[in-house]
């Protein structure tokens, strides 16, 4: 399920750095109850239309403490 949350416009960063490897990271917790397919994606809209989606490993959060979701993605597109 897509539950949402915090979002960030990195257009600029990539068209300055281009393609390549991008390191991600992000601290998560639950509001309530545990959420056990957690991940960081980034989406990538490019030639007039067409995505992809690039998601670091999936990790389990849960309302009594911080995860650390994290992960190294190829960032490619043509």
């Amino acid at each position: 399920a897509y539950y949402g949350g915090p979002r960030q416009n990195i257009k600029t960063l990539l068209q300055n750095s281009g393609q390549g490897k991008y390191n991600l990271e992000a601290w998560m917790q639950s509001q309530s109850g545990n959420i056990t397919d957690a991940r960081l994606q980034i989406w990538v809209k490019y030639n007039g239309g067409t995505q992809s989606s690039f998601t670091t490993p999936v990790t389990s959060v849960s309302s009594s403490s911080y995860a650390k979701l994290c992960g190294t993605l190829n960032i490619a597109w043509t």
